[in-house]
C-alpha cells in the first residue's frame, strides 16, 4: 500500500484536518495515541500508512504504531 493508493485519502484527510495533532486525530478515532505520539509520522502520507500496516498486520487496529 503506497502513499498514492486512493484507499488512504480518508486518513489523510484527518490527519489534516486535525493539523497532525496525534491526540485530536486519535480521540476521533476512540483510541490512545501513546505509541502515535512515540513514533510521530512526519505527515499525512506516512500517518496512514502506518494505521493501514497496523491493521492490515494485526488484523484491527491494536495501537501497534511503532509495529507497523
Amino acid at each position: 500500500m503506497g502513499g498514492d493508493d486512493p484507499s488512504l485519502a480518508p486518513l489523510k484527510a484527518l490527519y489534516s484536518t486535525h493539523g497532525g495533532d496525534l491526540t485530536a486525530i486519535f480521540a476521533e478515532l476512540g483510541d490512545d495515541p501513546g505509541k502515535a505520539i512515540k513514533y510521530p509520522p512526519k505527515d499525512a502520507d506516512e500517518f496512514a500508512t502506518k494505521v493501514c500496516d497496523v491493521v492490515l498486520a494485526f488484523g484491527g487496529w491494536a495501537g501497534g504504531f511503532d509495529d507497523a
